[in-house]
């Protein structure tokens, strides 16, 4: 039997596979068809509250105490604080007893208390100063036309570079010191988990990363080294960036106007613009590399069992995708010193507001495949308030309203079979943080969803999802990543090519609201992925496929009975060149560019998709006509559906092909109804008839709703559950009984 079926086999018999065979310790192993953190050998609800703020790094706090007894009191016994390397590592030694005073603190609220360590691997000033060398170069400079709140001099900013290996090599010598100290004493017995942070927001953004780094001497060498390892010659070299004089010993990392240079719009052209393509590569592969670095050593220097993770593989609601996102998410996924990965939810207002889809921001089944646990961040405001001053209604303001939103964020956790946190930016006076879920009624409800979470736990996850949406990262160093018009007459700032947004983050939020349960995949998982399940496969965003991807697309995903959905250029890069041909060759229908050259609308008229369709018109969010190029549909034995707004060309069709039903959609597929009538076609599952979010899995199907009243539910097994519902109100259900378990 194959080790990945045996892996699943024991999965299903409720046996974790694990290394580690005695008790004591802690790790992340497979347990009942879900990962699970085995904390002193025994399976644990992953449920945590971590404090944020001053009284994170000084748990011993009075509000710091408080809010630890409150969650202690509703049973909570993992508990997370953090450690500055910034603030403890001295120029004569390394204060490791400051980090055993938090965890004391911590046991001060509750004495079998289990901690996650969260250690921000920040570079202390006087290091830096010792160290200029081994810092951060911008490549947009103070002066530019950036707004007045951010206009700073870069140079004032002492960061070390992702690319200096006298950074890392020391940085990585105090994480190993403290780790090995701690793990060594009383305290160290009380942590469960390392949390190995850095960069911008330790959150492993490059830092700064809206101000385009990074040109400084360690990343200009090591720029230089890894072309020299992807080309071997100079002459190699010269003729992909298409410039004769250029060397090894004299490649720059490109500027701001070489990034902001594009070919064709939303697309730069690898043969045009390969050094840009090639930095971002080369920064990427650096924002994956060096948190797995640091993850090794914290594994290794631990030395007995320890679950270790980080944030990463951030997906949902970004921008800056290239300068700052995760792209090479991959590498994580694939590391061994890695057990689980972490972000807040997606901050888009359509995921937050009450009614929102409250959505993770991971590719989740790409983690799954991995054997990665997931930990999302709850960090949402309550109705108390928010510091950070955002505006409403990006937050509730009732006490109902914060119940429906905690019960939202965290259901996520059970059917997806992944983990959470709170993380209590509440505003507690000026000397701490906390206080978010401090009113009665929210600190009953942060048992009652422990509580929930115990209960499922020994139950069997089995996975409901019947529609898949596959999303490629590789695209986006081929993407421009703002205006270019804008840049020379005004700011990069705040903006990007927004269709790519659309098609993640707002598609995402319209399939919470579709009625079915999906999963979400990364493009390169897509062959060792189970299709059977899977009614509908959509490409929601993959304008960069391989030949590689085309064909296993087509041996595995083009399949008889499949609905396939396509979304707007996949495949018109390759790696080596822009292809409108591509495109049609990997929809496999006749596509041409569009001539439309306004912000795009998708029109369908009334009854094109079913008899009582109603006629429905999707707006793409573009401030001017940036977003370009579009396609048209132009064959003849395709199915019109839908077209530009204001024009006959086709934006929507469906055709058979290799006996799939196959849909392309030149523009974002982000409207729920929609969807929904796509995915009834294909035989998918449709729980919900209304636009409320609705997710299924693990025995368990919760239903958030804006408007409230009357719904009609189906629930797999058929049967038909009546429920009225108030509005702005979440309900947990069993989804095999339709019980209410959470009103």
């Amino acid at each position: 039997m194959h080790s990945r079926s045996v892996c699943f086999f024991l999965m299903g018999l409720g046996l974790s596979l694990t290394a580690q065979g005695a008790e004591g310790g802690s790790w992340v192993a497979p347990y009942m068809g879900r990962q699970t953190m085995f904390i002193d050998g025994k399976p644990e609800a992953p449920l945590i509250y971590l404090l944020s703020g001053p009284s994170a790094s000084e748990p011993w706090r009075p509000e710091a105490q408080e809010t630890m007894g409150a969650f202690a009191e509703e049973g909570y016994r993992l508990f997370g604080v953090l450690a500055w390397l910034q603030n403890i590592w001295k120029p004569d030694g390394l204060d490791v007893d400051h980090v055993k005073r938090q965890i004391r603190a911590v046991q001060q609220a509750r004495p079998d208390a289990r901690i996650l360590l969260r250690i921000a691997l920040w570079a202390p000033e006087w290091w830096m100063d010792q160290h200029p060398e081994e810092r951060i170069g911008w490549t947009l400079r103070a002066g530019t036309h950036i707004p007045e709140a951010v206009r700073q001099n870069p140079d004032d900013w002492k960061m070390p570079s992702y690319a200096s290996t006298v950074w890392r090599q020391e940085a990585g010598e105090q994480l190993r010191k403290l780790l090995q100290e701690l793990a060594a004493s009383p305290e160290g017995d009380a942590v469960f988990g390392l949390l190995v942070t850095g960069g911008q927001w330790i959150e492993w953004f490059y830092p700064k990363f809206e101000f385009e780094p990074d040109n400084g001497p360690a990343m200009t060498r090591h720029f230089r080294q890894w072309l020299r390892a992807k080309y071997a010659t100079d002459d190699a070299l010269r003729i992909a960036w298409n410039k004769s004089d250029v060397t090894f010993d004299t490649a720059e990392v490109p500027g701001v106007p070489e990034r902001f240079k594009t070919s064709e719009r939303m697309f730069r052209d690898p043969q045009k613009e390969r050094q840009t393509i090639d930095y971002y590569k080369c920064h990427q592969e650096l924002v994956a590399d060096v948190p797995i670095e640091f993850c090794r050593i914290a594994k290794e220097a631990w030395g007995s069992p320890v679950i270790v993770g980080t944030f990463h593989g951030y997906f949902l609601h970004l921008t800056h995708q290239a300068s700052g996102g995760h792209l090479e998410m991959q590498r994580l996924f694939e590391s061994p010193h890695i057990d689980f990965l972490s972000s807040p939810f997606s901050y888009e207002f359509d995921s937050r507001f009450l009614g929102g889809s409250g959505h993770y921001r991971c590719l989740w089944e790409s983690l799954r495949m991995h054997g990665k646990l997931w930990l999302n961040e709850n960090d949402h405001p309550t109705h108390v308030g928010d510091i950070f001053g955002r505006p409403g209604p990006f937050w509730p303001t009732t006490v109902e309203g914060d119940i429906a939103a905690m019960r939202r964020n965290t259901a996520h956790c059970y059917t997806l079979g992944q983990g959470m946190w709170w993380f209590d930016f509440g505003p507690g006076g000026s000397k701490g943080r906390g206080r978010w879920w401090a009113h009665p009624a929210l600190k009953e409800e942060t048992g009652r969803l422990l509580k929930l979470s115990e209960g499922l736990l020994n139950k069997p996850h089995e996975n409901s999802a019947d529609v898949l949406f596959v999303y490629d990262t590789e695209c986006f160093y081929y993407l421009a990543p703002h205006y270019l018009p804008l840049y020379n007459r005004d700011s990069h700032w705040d903006r990007t090519e927004t269709l790519s947004l659309e098609a993640l983050n707002e598609t995402v939020a319209g399939a919470y609201k579709s009625g079915v349960a999906f999963d979400l995949i990364h493009l390169n998982d897509l062959g060792a992925a189970d299709l059977s399940r899977y009614k509908t496969v959509v490409f929601g965003f993959t304008p960069y496929l391989s030949e590689a991807h085309r064909a296993l697309i087509r041996e595995k995903v083009v399949t008889p009975g499949r609905t396939v959905v396509w979304v707007y250029a996949p495949g018109y890069v390759d790696g080596e060149r822009l292809s409108v041909e591509r495109v049609a060759d990997t929809v496999g229908m006749a596509i041409t560019k569009s001539t439309v050259n306004l912000p795009p609308q998708l029109l369908l008229r009334e009854g094109s998709i079913t008899p009582n369709f109603p006629e429905t018109r999707i707006n793409a969010r573009v401030q001017d006509a940036w977003t370009a190029p579009t396609f048209q549909v132009t064959d003849p034995e395709a199915k019109a559906l839908g077209y530009y707004g204001g024009s006959v060309e086709v934006a929507l069709a469906r055709k058979e092909v290799n006996g799939a039903a196959v849909w392309y959609s030149a523009l974002p597929l982000k409207h729920p109804p929609l969807m929904r009538e796509i995915f009834r076609q294909s035989g998918a599952h449709i729980y919900n008839e209304k636009n409320d979010v609705v997710s299924a899995g693990g025995g368990v199907l919760w239903i958030h709703t804006e408007t409230g009243g009357k719904r009609t539910l189906t629930l797999h097994n058929g049967k038909k559950v009546k429920i009225n519902l108030a509005p702005w109100s979440t309900v947990i259900l069993d989804s095999d009984t339709g019980k209410e378990i959470l009103r």
